[in-house]
């Protein structure tokens, strides 16, 4: 989250119009998880997410199994990011 303190110092984004969250692969999951801190922290902005080739988790349930396979499979993933998500701003 020092990084979007730097920005937010240095750019005063947070009263801008507009603010555009984009990240390839990897970067396109932190895309969408991003957005929402942008967009909480925003005074004014219209905040747009634009992500490229990054994995969309859903709710799916495989017929095999009956368990959330995506979820399960990108769990680790998901407790580093938001692990990240505690720490003030």
């Amino acid at each position: 989250m020092e990084q979007i303190k730097y920005i937010e110092d240095k750019y005063d984004i947070f009263r801008k119009n507009k603010i555009v969250v984009t990240g390839v692969s990897a970067g396109g999951i932190a895309t969408y998880l991003y957005a929402d801190v942008f967009l909480a922290k925003t005074i004014t902005a219209k905040v747009y997410a634009i992500p490229d080739s990054g994995l969309i988790l859903t709710d799916y349930y495989s017929p095999l199994t009956g368990k959330a396979a995506i979820r399960e499979a990108s769990k680790a993933l998901l407790d580093i990011v938001w692990s990240e998500q505690r720490f003030p701003l």
